[in-house]
Protein backbone atom coordinates (compact mmCIF):
# COMPACT_ATOMS: atom_id res chain seq x y z
CA UNK A 1 0.00 0.00 0.00
CA UNK A 2 3.06 2.18 0.64
CA UNK A 3 3.41 2.22 -3.45
CA UNK A 4 -0.02 2.46 -4.19
CA UNK A 5 -2.80 -0.08 -4.46
CA UNK A 6 -5.81 -0.73 -1.76
CA UNK A 7 -6.43 -3.52 1.10
CA UNK A 8 -9.78 -4.26 1.54
CA UNK A 9 -10.88 -5.87 4.66
CA UNK A 10 -13.86 -7.30 6.84
CA UNK A 11 -14.55 -7.99 10.42
CA UNK A 12 -12.08 -10.15 12.34
CA UNK A 13 -9.44 -9.37 8.84
CA UNK A 14 -8.91 -6.02 10.19
CA UNK A 15 -6.36 -7.50 13.06
CA UNK A 16 -4.00 -7.88 10.11
CA UNK A 17 -4.26 -4.34 10.16
CA UNK A 18 -4.52 -3.45 13.48
CA UNK A 19 -1.44 -5.48 14.35
CA UNK A 20 1.18 -5.50 11.40
CA UNK A 21 0.43 -2.08 9.76
CA UNK A 22 1.48 1.60 12.03
CA UNK A 23 -2.81 2.78 11.86
CA UNK A 24 -4.14 5.43 14.42
CA UNK A 25 -7.05 3.07 14.80
CA UNK A 26 -8.06 0.72 17.41
CA UNK A 27 -11.03 -1.66 18.16
CA UNK A 28 -13.21 0.22 20.32
CA UNK A 29 -14.80 -3.39 21.45
CA UNK A 30 -11.64 -4.99 22.44
CA UNK A 31 -11.62 -4.28 25.88
CA UNK A 32 -15.93 -4.47 26.08
CA UNK A 33 -16.99 -7.80 27.89
CA UNK A 34 -19.65 -9.45 26.41
CA UNK A 35 -21.98 -9.06 29.48
CA UNK A 36 -21.75 -5.28 28.48
CA UNK A 37 -22.48 -5.81 24.26
CA UNK A 38 -24.98 -8.65 24.10
CA UNK A 39 -25.66 -8.46 20.69
CA UNK A 40 -26.74 -11.50 18.48
CA UNK A 41 -27.15 -11.85 15.19
CA UNK A 42 -29.07 -8.51 14.62
CA UNK A 43 -29.35 -5.66 11.96
CA UNK A 44 -28.01 -2.10 13.10
CA UNK A 45 -28.10 1.13 11.51
CA UNK A 46 -25.31 2.41 9.90
CA UNK A 47 -24.87 6.12 9.27
CA UNK A 48 -22.75 7.48 5.49
CA UNK A 49 -20.84 10.03 4.99
CA UNK A 50 -22.75 10.96 1.66
CA UNK A 51 -19.58 12.92 0.24
CA UNK A 52 -17.46 9.91 0.34
CA UNK A 53 -15.98 8.00 -2.82
CA UNK A 54 -17.70 4.62 -1.10
CA UNK A 55 -20.97 5.56 -0.57
CA UNK A 56 -22.12 6.79 -4.40
CA UNK A 57 -25.42 5.52 -5.03
CA UNK A 58 -26.25 4.72 -1.50
CA UNK A 59 -29.07 6.35 0.87
CA UNK A 60 -27.34 7.72 3.79
CA UNK A 61 -28.40 5.12 6.11
CA UNK A 62 -27.98 1.40 5.45
CA UNK A 63 -28.58 -1.74 7.93
CA UNK A 64 -25.80 -4.02 8.43
CA UNK A 65 -25.83 -7.81 9.94
CA UNK A 66 -24.03 -7.81 12.47
CA UNK A 67 -22.41 -11.42 13.33
CA UNK A 68 -19.22 -10.07 15.54
CA UNK A 69 -18.57 -7.44 14.37
CA UNK A 70 -15.95 -3.87 14.79
CA UNK A 71 -16.04 -0.78 16.18
CA UNK A 72 -13.31 1.51 15.12
CA UNK A 73 -11.43 4.59 17.39
CA UNK A 74 -9.01 6.65 16.47
CA UNK A 75 -5.87 5.91 18.50
CA UNK A 76 -3.27 8.99 19.31
CA UNK A 77 0.07 7.46 17.21
CA UNK A 78 -0.09 8.33 13.88
CA UNK A 79 2.94 5.69 12.37
CA UNK A 80 2.79 5.57 8.80
CA UNK A 81 -0.96 6.08 8.18
CA UNK A 82 -2.30 9.70 6.69
CA UNK A 83 -5.65 10.60 7.12
CA UNK A 84 -8.22 8.37 8.83
CA UNK A 85 -12.05 9.07 7.00
CA UNK A 86 -14.88 7.49 8.95
CA UNK A 87 -16.74 6.35 5.90
CA UNK A 88 -19.79 4.85 8.01
CA UNK A 89 -20.48 4.99 11.50
CA UNK A 90 -22.77 2.81 13.83
CA UNK A 91 -25.77 5.27 14.49
CA UNK A 92 -24.88 7.82 16.70
CA UNK A 93 -28.14 7.61 18.65
CA UNK A 94 -28.03 4.24 20.99
CA UNK A 95 -31.85 4.36 20.86
CA UNK A 96 -31.34 3.99 17.11
CA UNK A 97 -28.91 1.72 16.46
CA UNK A 98 -31.51 -1.13 16.45
CA UNK A 99 -32.72 -2.05 13.60
CA UNK A 100 -34.41 -5.64 14.16
CA UNK A 101 -33.07 -8.12 16.47
CA UNK A 102 -31.47 -7.31 20.48
CA UNK A 103 -29.14 -5.40 21.50
CA UNK A 104 -27.74 -4.49 25.31
CA UNK A 105 -24.98 -2.12 25.47
CA UNK A 106 -25.38 -0.01 22.48
CA UNK A 107 -24.17 2.85 24.40
CA UNK A 108 -20.58 0.31 23.49
CA UNK A 109 -21.68 0.19 20.17
CA UNK A 110 -23.00 3.92 18.77
CA UNK A 111 -21.03 6.45 17.36
CA UNK A 112 -18.10 4.39 16.86
CA UNK A 113 -16.56 3.54 12.88
CA UNK A 114 -18.39 0.75 11.21
CA UNK A 115 -16.22 1.46 7.96
CA UNK A 116 -12.97 3.41 7.43
CA UNK A 117 -10.82 4.78 5.36
CA UNK A 118 -7.11 5.13 5.95
CA UNK A 119 -4.43 6.56 3.87
CA UNK A 120 -1.40 4.42 3.75
CA UNK A 121 1.63 5.90 1.68
CA UNK A 122 0.60 6.16 -1.27
CA UNK A 123 -2.67 3.57 -0.79
CA UNK A 124 -5.41 2.95 1.19
CA UNK A 125 -6.84 0.62 3.89
CA UNK A 126 -10.69 0.12 3.57
CA UNK A 127 -11.81 -1.55 7.10
CA UNK A 128 -15.09 -2.58 7.06
CA UNK A 129 -16.51 -3.47 10.70
CA UNK A 130 -18.54 -6.43 9.29
CA UNK A 131 -18.93 -8.22 6.47
CA UNK A 132 -20.41 -6.72 3.11
CA UNK A 133 -20.77 -10.51 2.05
CA UNK A 134 -22.05 -12.40 4.23
CA UNK A 135 -24.74 -14.66 3.09
CA UNK A 136 -27.21 -13.06 5.23
CA UNK A 137 -26.51 -9.65 4.65
CA UNK A 138 -28.58 -6.89 3.56
CA UNK A 139 -28.37 -5.67 0.06
CA UNK A 140 -28.44 -1.92 1.05
CA UNK A 141 -24.69 -2.76 1.91
CA UNK A 142 -23.03 -4.29 -1.37
CA UNK A 143 -22.81 -1.05 -2.67
CA UNK A 144 -20.18 0.21 -0.65
CA UNK A 145 -17.97 -3.02 -1.70
CA UNK A 146 -18.81 -2.70 -5.05
CA UNK A 147 -17.63 0.44 -4.93
CA UNK A 148 -14.18 -0.22 -3.76
CA UNK A 149 -13.94 -2.53 -6.08
CA UNK A 150 -15.17 -1.20 -9.24
CA UNK A 151 -12.72 2.12 -8.49
CA UNK A 152 -9.76 0.77 -7.11
CA UNK A 153 -9.06 3.66 -5.47
CA UNK A 154 -12.24 5.51 -4.15
CA UNK A 155 -10.95 8.84 -3.78
CA UNK A 156 -11.23 8.71 -7.72
CA UNK A 157 -14.89 8.16 -8.19
CA UNK A 158 -15.80 11.42 -7.47
CA UNK A 159 -14.68 12.61 -11.01
CA UNK A 160 -17.99 10.64 -11.42
CA UNK A 161 -20.02 12.44 -9.87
Amino acid sequence: MRNGGTLVTFEAADALVLEHFDVPVRNALEDVSRSDLFLPASLLRIELDEDHPLTVGSPIEVAAKWAGGRAYEPTDFGGDAGQVQAVGSWAEDPDQLLMSGVIVGAENLAGKGAILDVEYGNGRILMYGFRVQHRGQTHGTYKLLFNALLKNSPRTATEDR
